[in-house]
């Protein structure tokens, strides 16, 4: 289960809960650190999913959840059809593509076929989301607007106390830096 753990932080912040330079050094900080949940994205997951992670990285292994229990958390068996946010690295992964070589873009052409229906559904929804004319292009001033409208929800979000978007703030923020 505690591997169960550490992919499941992996997953939703997309690093390791422990790092270290060396494998010894990496057993010492599983033995002695634990995993940080207050840095970004953290702040703005559910309270359900930082649960879960936290109880399946309980070192004490008679505290730590079963694979029962674990699978009876609300966070994984009451899925709610939620709405899909913008996903800013998208912004990102794109403008990274447009600099890229032609060499690049033709490998990354041959791996986009390899994506299954999930994963297309997903860009598709994305794509449509920076593309309001639905004419099947995106322009800059596209990225621009969708970008705004981003920093706006965070604001209003913020004015009211909610944390739900730092992660993406400070990607959009990194960005404007050119990060």
């Amino acid at each position: 289960m505690w591997s169960i753990g550490v992919i499941a932080y992996i997953l939703l912040c997309g690093s390791r809960p422990f790092w270290a330079r060396s494998e010894s050094g990496i057993f010492r900080a599983v033995l002695k650190v634990d995993p940080s949940l207050d840095e970004a994205p953290w702040p703005s997951l559910s309270p359900g999913a930082k649960d879960f992670v936290k109880r399946l990285l309980n070192k004490d292994y008679r505290k730590r959840l079963t694979a029962a229990q674990a699978l009876s958390r609300p966070w994984l068996s009451g899925y709610e059809d939620v709405k899909i946010p913008q996903d800013m690295i998208v912004y990102r992964l794109v403008r990274a593509y447009i600099c890229s070589s032609s060499l690049r873009k033709a490998a990354l052409g041959a791996l986009a076929k390899m994506l299954v229906v999930p994963q297309l559904a997903y860009l598709q929804e994305q794509f449509q989301m920076l593309s309001p004319s639905k004419n099947g292009y995106i322009s800059l001033q596209n990225f621009k607007t969708s970008r705004q409208i981003c920093n706006e929800e965070c604001f209003t979000a913020r004015s009211r106390g909610e944390t739900s978007c730092n992660a993406r703030n400070n990607t959009l923020q990194s960005d404007e830096r050119g990060t």
